[in-house]
């Protein structure tokens, strides 16, 4: 592979990529001492100012090594509209055709797509004047902005390696993602994000960190450890938190939705409602669960937002729904309650799954199987 001759200058018309300059090190300075940059990238840290001189300084050569491409980004600025610097993308050489992305933004820069755009005009390049066959990206689990700028452009999450990532002397969780020459660079899959719904007993909204305690609630409960037998004997707010980590996971990956059942009064949890099944946006149809905490039943709570979102599953994306021509619900024959949550929500009854659930006692149960149609929907009013 032949060195590219000189830093090209990139740009959409709106963000700019061009070589750094002397004069970017105070915002280089700047961005570091955002708290999210030492958390997540391995900046040095405290990180001075004769840190960002050394990083300007470096990047040429490093071009002319031929091993890290470093370019940085110029954004509108919000105040005044002027490009500003905004941070930097780079692309590591890792073997003969195979590169890895990296990129940071100042947090004034964040949440306007600017690293996506980044990332639109740098890969193409990469693939043109390195040569490279794939494109590698890794981010610390947890670091949500990172994947989904990744996300965005078209990276296909390859999976999360156990330890992969060693930040500040500390082994760290890995997610991995990859992309090649020719493939889109938009989304391979949604990425679903539960819509606040409103009912008059139950708002379907997104989990948050503190309905861990209620959630425990839930979960010791016997009638919810009768129904659902995968539940940890005695759970913690380890594993609810992990349960909640793997389910943002999910929805990125287009896998599934869920939502948290508050009340509409103080927002206390009631529950939870998850559709599941989507494949990657790929299903026509979804299964649709749930449960309630145990001062939340015989309220209409879980009918309101099982039927709430059956309804969200159902409705046209023209009208904000997912399209689904069909959501399956099954339930174990001897949990009543289910049963007429099921009823009540408009499903219709189209027979039963023998022993085919096996519960916490070692017992095999049947299943009833429920189904509403899109035609059986209603648009909204």
């Amino acid at each position: 592979m032949d060195i590219p001759p000189r830093v090209p200058t990139l740009t959409d018309g709106v963000v700019t990529l061009r070589g750094h300059r002397p004069d970017d090190v105070p915002a280089v300075y700047a961005q570091c001492q955002d708290p999210d940059m030492t958390r997540w990238t391995t900046i040095p840290h405290p990180y001075t100012r004769a840190d960002a001189e050394a990083f300007v300084a470096g990047r040429e050569p490093a071009w002319v090594a031929g091993h890290t491409y470093t370019l940085a980004i110029d954004a509108p600025d919000p105040g005044t509209g002027h490009p500003r610097y905004a941070g930097a993308v780079e692309l590591q050489v890792r073997g003969s055709r195979t590169t890895e992305v990296a990129y940071g933004l100042a947090p004034w820069a964040r949440g306007h797509g600017i690293v996506s755009a980044a990332l639109r005009l740098v890969l193409p390049w990469g693939f043109e004047a390195l040569e490279t066959e794939v494109v590698l990206w890794r981010a610390v689990v947890g670091n949500w902005p990172s994947r989904r700028a990744a996300w965005a452009v078209g990276f296909r999450h390859d999976g999360t390696a156990s330890g992969l990532h060693e930040h500040r002397g500390v082994p760290q969780d890995t997610w991995t993602g990859s992309l090649r020459p020719g493939e889109p660079l938009a989304p391979v899959c949604p990425w679903y994000v539960p819509p606040w719904i409103v009912t008059p007993v139950a708002v379907l909204r997104p989990h948050r960190a503190d309905d861990t305690g209620r959630t425990l609630e839930a979960f010791a409960d016997v009638e919810t450890l009768r129904w659902f037998p995968d539940l940890p004997d005695r759970s913690t707010a380890e594993d609810v938190d992990r349960s909640r980590d793997q389910t943002l996971a999910a929805q990125a990956e287009g896998q599934l939705l869920c939502w948290a059942v508050a009340d509409p009064a103080d927002d206390r949890l009631l529950g939870e409602v998850t559709l599941f099944g989507l494949d990657g946006g790929r299903s026509t149809s979804a299964d649709i669960g749930y449960w309630t905490h145990p001062d939340a039943r015989r309220r209409g709570i879980a009918t309101a937002a099982v039927r709430a979102a059956a309804r969200h599953a159902l409705l046209p994306a023209s009208e904000g729904g997912l399209g689904l021509r069909r959501v399956a619900l099954r339930a174990v024959t001897g949990n009543v309650a289910s049963l007429r949550v099921a009823t009540a929500a408009g499903f219709t009854r189209t027979g039963t799954d023998r022993r085919a659930e096996r519960l916490r006692d070692g017992t095999h149960q049947d299943l009833a199987c429920f189904d509403l149609l899109a035609e059986e929907v209603s648009a909204p009013s």
